[in-house]
């Protein structure tokens, strides 16, 4: 787990460790899971949200991904309110056997592979709409076919982001453009294009 210099305001203790145990299922409303037992549970005293977002990197032995596609492995975070996994876009380095996510708050994480979908009919976006006030850090777009592509649009059709899903289905938006800065507050399209379709969302 890596925090940036002055995550938090005050003193905080964080705390990591296997979870004693798993929620029961994976259930997901934003994409198919499944689970693979490794996880990680992270603590924070006191519970208090991250200015920025952490990285987390989780490894994983062959044999606790055997039978999945390890491309479309990812980290889930468990929303213990909603009792869902939410997937995060996560990146999987296949030959150090790690999957690494930006996490946006703490909970616990577990690995877990994505089918992803063969055509753009059951997106989901998440949070829409994207409210940085309310602490939203990414709006997350899943459901999707394995590297999809997605181009974010002004309503006036200029591009602001090109974005590529990974293996699992799973891409994520920051709110900022191609260079880096922060898009204005607005509506915006998403030309999506994977498994040979497009829709526009």
């Amino acid at each position: 787990l890596t925090l940036a210099a002055q995550s938090f305001a005050t003193s905080v203790a964080v705390t990591m460790q296997a979870p004693s145990a798993l929620p029961a299922g994976t259930a997901s409303n934003a994409a198919a899971l499944t689970g693979t037992g490794v996880a990680v549970q992270v603590d924070l005293d006191p519970l208090v949200a991250p200015a920025q977002e952490a990285a987390l990197v989780v490894p994983y032995r062959d044999a606790d991904v055997a039978g999945l596609v390890e491309r479309r492995l990812l980290l889930a975070r468990f929303d213990a309110a909603r009792q869902v996994w939410v997937p995060l876009e996560s990146l999987v380095d296949e030959s150090l056997n790690r999957v690494s996510a930006r996490a946006p708050r703490f909970s616990v994480f577990q690995v877990m592979a994505a089918t992803p979908r063969e055509d753009l009919s059951e997106v989901r976006v998440f949070p829409n709409p994207l409210r940085p006030a309310l602490g939203h850090r990414r709006m997350t777009f899943s459901n999707l076919p394995a590297e999809a592509r997605l181009r974010v649009y002004t309503l006036l059709g200029e591009l602001v982001r090109d974005l590529t899903a990974g293996g699992s289905g799973v891409a994520s938006w920051d709110g900022t453009n191609d260079a880096g800065h922060k898009a204005a507050s607005g509506v915006y399209f998403v030309f999506l294009q994977g498994a040979g379709k497009s829709r526009t969302i």
